[in-house]
């Protein structure tokens, strides 16, 4: 997709239409009087060195084009080839291990090509019965252990099954698990993304719910008790090559726990405070985790945000999240600067942007937040886990910014059934947030606590475009993706995330994304919630106290056509423009995509994912 901007370093119209010009013509070299010169050893000679010089130039133009997938390389790296899932570029991606009885250690690797997913199932070699064991990995539909598919290896060969209602392990009538190679320690097997079979899981882009289990015995088992089931879920879905930097003076920078004290709780979160000690400005072209060694399973995710202070003395933190001040906590958990969510990549930024940070402009103090996953409540935990920066004083074409986009609120889900919400970044806050050229979207981080979610953009020709989705969506998992390609939006479009909401959830209901952008604008928030005068005159005309208590197709029409009220802020939560009263009661954008899959209908290609 073309931006539409100005020419950069990178543009370059004289190639243009190149397929349509003759290069090179031997009869044309010189005419005098109608009658052809000779076509002489200098002539060659001369021509042959145009052409060298045509080449080199073509060369480095080529080299430093701006975009995404054209970035310079570390020698010995493998290109990424096609995806079928979304388009863009396949991957291979390590999932960090799990922990099964008796001190065995699974890990999980995939590979897709163009029709299947190979799955990489290792284990630790040194177990005393390894070998003499069956192993194990499920598809899941969310988190049901009943009813999932799954391939198991055992005695060397690899057999495609699935759990019944009551738990026990049938073989399927059809074999889709095919064995590729196995050794002391690993087996990889291929499955195909959708086999049209009721009992197999059809596989896309979004979250998967995997089931790691491993018993003794090689002949195949006739159980699964749950308790020794792994479940995590994870996208699944491409991982770009790491992209070699092409600046030379680059440090990395820390941030996370330090000497964290990890409770005996279910879930907690580790909160600190540190200051940037750069005094000039820098650019953030890399963020990844480095994960204190024994607590790959612990660490749910990391996230980086921007405290928005002014004041004279400086800040600092360093405990848990629920006690932190909650002065200090609402002028620093709000505007995302990286994040990192447990099965995720690093993030590298394209090389024509970075994230600012240091100097007059850049954020001062940033608040560091750890979430840590403790079920068994372990006792006498510590944790050092970050959040690696890779920053460059060798500043690139462009800022790089990260906004949000959703629902604001005034959210509820009928307990009589399941609804589709959409939370909108609306065409008037875009005229006016955006610049003139527009802004060009590499990654986002989906938030849903529904059961699907879609985010995309409606031009103002009508025409739309997908920034990202995932059919099987979990509050597990918010993990920031690039984007498989670089997506433009402009002054007028509407941003809009789409939501499958359910009653079966207990969570307050939320839908919405951040995004991942260049160039940088003001703009940090861009949020619709129904207006809170629709809504109160809406239930009285209903007769009810409360949106759970409507029907749901009635709750339904209220979603897709009432008026909004627009939330268009900045990092200091002040209107782009105008004042509050400009922004109630304005007309819901049109939106014309709901959450509709993309695989075939059940009955023409069934599934138990369908």
């Amino acid at each position: 997709m073309l931006r539409e901007s100005p020419p950069s370093q990178f543009d370059n119209p004289a190639f243009e239409g190149a397929d349509d010009q003759v290069l090179f013509d031997k009869t044309a070299i010189g005419n005098v009087g109608g009658r052809r010169l000779p076509f002489t050893r200098k002539h060659v000679i001369l021509v042959l060195l145009a052409i060298g010089v045509f080449a080199l130039l073509f060369g480095n133009i080529w080299a430093g084009w701006g975009t995404w997938n054209k970035a310079a390389v570390a020698p010995g790296t493998v290109f990424p080839t096609a995806n079928p899932l979304d388009g863009s570029t396949v991957y291979t991606h390590g999932i960090s291990q799990v922990t099964l009885d008796g001190g065995l250690f699974i890990a999980l690797n995939w590979k897709i090509d163009q029709t299947s997913v190979n799955f990489t199932l290792s284990w630790n070699a040194n177990v005393s019965d390894s070998n003499q064991r069956w192993y194990l990995l499920g598809f899941a539909d969310r988190e049901k252990l009943q009813g999932s598919d799954f391939c198991l290896y055992n005695d060397g060969k690899v057999t495609d099954g699935y759990i019944t209602s009551e738990g026990t392990l049938k073989r399927d009538l059809q074999q889709d698990c095919e064995l590729i190679s196995s050794s002391n320690g690993s087996v990889t097997f291929r499955r195909r993304f959708s086999t049209c079979d009721v009992r197999d899981y059809a596989f896309d882009r979004g979250t998967v719910h995997f089931i790691f289990a491993s018993g003794n015995g090689t002949s195949f088992p006739e159980t699964l008790p749950p308790s020794t089931a792994f479940r995590q879920a994870w996208p699944l879905r491409k991982f770009n090559a790491a992209i070699a930097f092409a600046e030379t003076d680059i440090q990395n920078l820390t941030f996370g726990a330090a000497d964290a004290t990890v409770p005996e709780t279910e879930k907690s979160a580790w909160c600190t405070i540190s200051k940037t000690e750069l005094t000039h400005k820098h650019h953030i072209i890399r963020a990844e985790p480095a994960i204190s060694l024994g607590n790959e399973e612990l660490v749910r995710s990391i996230q980086l945000t921007h405290c928005s202070y002014a004041g004279k003395d400086d800040i600092s933190y360093n405990g848990p999240c629920d006690k932190l001040a909650p002065g200090i906590g609402a002028i620093c958990d709000k505007h995302l600067i990286a994040s990192w969510t447990h099965g995720a990549p690093a993030l590298d930024y394209p090389p024509a942007a970075g994230f600012p940070i240091g100097g007059n402009d850049g954020p001062v103090f940033l608040l560091s937040r750890v979430t840590y996953v403790n079920p068994s409540k372990l006792s006498g935990l510590s944790d050092n886990s970050t959040l690696i920066l890779t920053v460059t004083n060798q500043l690139r074409p462009n800022d790089a910014g990260v906004f949000a986009v959703g629902s604001n609120g005034n959210l509820a889900v009928p307990k009589s059934g399941s609804v589709t919400v959409s939370g909108v970044c609306h065409e008037k806050c875009t005229d006016a947030a955006l610049p003139e050229y527009g802004i060009t979207v590499f990654a986002s981080m989906l938030e849903s606590t529904g059961n699907a979610i879609s985010v995309e953009v409606l031009r103002k020709d009508g025409s739309t475009v997908a920034i990202d989705s995932d059919e099987h969506s979990t509050t597990h998992v918010p993990i920031v993706f690039p984007t498989s390609s670089l997506i433009n939006i402009h002054k007028g479009d509407t941003i809009t995330a789409f939501c499958k909401l359910s009653p079966d959830s207990d969570l307050p209901p939320i839908c919405g994304a951040h995004l991942f952008y260049y160039p940088a604008m003001p703009l940090t928030t861009c949020k619709t919630t129904i207006a809170n005068e629709t809504v109160s005159s809406w239930l009285k005309d209903h007769t009810i106290t409360s949106l759970a208590d409507a029907a749901t197709p009635d709750l339904q029409e209220l979603y897709t056509s009432a008026p909004v009220d627009a939330s268009c802020l900045n990092v200091d939560d002040n209107f782009i423009m105008g004042a509050n009263s400009d922004w109630l009661n304005l007309p819901k954008s049109k939106t014309f995509s709901p959450l509709i899959s993309k695989r075939p209908a059940g009955w023409l290609c069934p599934s138990i994912s369908t």
